[in-house]
């Protein structure tokens, strides 16, 4: 039995020799190059033979396709973009008729028929000319999906034709292949509160920054701590209506620089604490640059800012008015669904059906 990356290497190397000098013409160098795409292609319409089905699903296995992430793809849109429409590419080729929807084909099934070594390259039949992907592997990206959709429909076709491996097995190759293990939980890593305990006597858990309550209660407590100096008077602390007209507007739009920028531009918010409260130029703040942890959201920038409920400001343009309709524990549970769910379809789906939701407005929720 092979036990060694060699071993195994020189195990597939024998296989593909044999099934070459079945499945390939002498000569054909198209039929080589496919040799597994056209076992798996052939699975879908007639019964294997053991090693033969192993051959195709092995080789289905080392692809797994693009999952999308929205948590990790946020990080780079055009990237992301440039997968996506790669993937939509492919996906219009899997079209046997691009009229007809029912006429989609797996992907193995694609690459036998579509693809063609043209001047030394593969090309993909169905592509536009113009296509800069056009003649190159790069850029061909494939789907999660497209692997899992070929798997199921190898295992059904394969199980209608009699095949030996019975439907426990195939689950478990199911299980093998497509299976991912969630994330290690890191909520050990938490820190604990000082103020408030639970009944062993240990400090709760404190709760993540991203939850309305912490918001506001950041909010507050930078407000509070802040203090101004007009030119020629003593320092001073906000007058209440001052506050509560900088406490409004942070809980509403979020953060807000204490100065205006130094060089202003069309581009440019002018908007800060000092033309919001009407203040005298050169009005100095006492509050220092604020470096926050976990929640580094921070526009670009370094100047000095009050940091606002940035919740509410990337969530209440997408609910609209409900969103200060909601109560306090609807828009934990909004908060805590869109920190915790990584696979941007499921919020999606989920956006939609519980919070009616356009699916405009769902696809924007699932960029936060």
């Amino acid at each position: 039995m092979a036990s060694t990356p060699e071993d195994r290497d020189l195990v597939l190397k024998q296989l593909d020799l044999e099934l070459t000098s079945k499945w390939c013409a002498v000569g054909d160098t198209d039929s080589h190059q496919k040799l597994p795409y056209l076992l798996r292609a052939a699975a879908l319409e007639q019964k294997l033979l053991p090693y033969e089905l192993g051959r195709a699903i092995y080789h289905l296995g080392q692809r797994r396709g693009y999952k999308a992430n929205r948590k990790t793809d946020l990080a780079n849109d055009e990237e992301s973009g440039r997968v996506a429409s790669g993937i939509l590419t492919l996906d219009y080729a899997r079209l046997a008729d691009p009229n007809d929807p029912s006429s989609l084909r797996t992907f193995a099934q694609t690459v036998k028929d579509e693809f063609r070594r043209q001047n030394g390259r593969y090309v993909l039949n169905s592509e536009d000319r113009s296509s800069p992907t056009r003649g190159r592997i790069r850029g061909h990206y494939t789907s999660r999906a497209m692997y899992y959709s070929e798997f199921l429909a190898i295992r059904d076709a394969q199980l209608r034709l009699g095949t030996e491996i019975t439907i426990t097995d195939w689950k478990r190759i199911e299980r093998i292949l497509f299976h991912q293990r969630p994330l290690k939980s890191q909520k050990h890593l938490v820190g604990r509160c000082t103020l408030e305990f639970d009944a062993r006597g240990h400090g709760r858990r404190r709760c993540t920054a991203a939850l309305p309550e912490f918001q506001e209660f950041r909010l507050l407590q930078a407000v509070n701590h802040l203090r101004l100096m007009a030119p020629g008077q003593p320092e001073r602390q906000l007058a209440n209506a001052e506050r509560q007209v900088l406490i409004d507007h942070l809980m509403e739009y979020g953060d807000l620089p204490l100065l205006p920028p130094r060089r202003r531009s069309r581009s440019t918010a002018t908007q800060s604490v000092t033309s919001l409260l009407d203040l005298p130029k050169g009005t100095t703040f006492s509050l220092k640059p604020f470096q926050d942890a976990g929640d580094t959201d921070d526009g670009g920038d370094d100047e000095s800012r009050l940091i606002g409920n940035r919740t509410t400001a990337k969530l209440s343009p997408i609910f609209g008015p409900r969103w200060a309709a909601f109560s306090d524990e609807e828009r934990e549970q909004i908060v805590l669904h869109v920190l915790y769910i990584s696979n941007p379809d499921s919020l999606r789906k989920l956006a939609v059906r519980k919070w009616q939701l356009s699916d405009e407005a769902a696809e924007e929720l699932c960029r936060v």
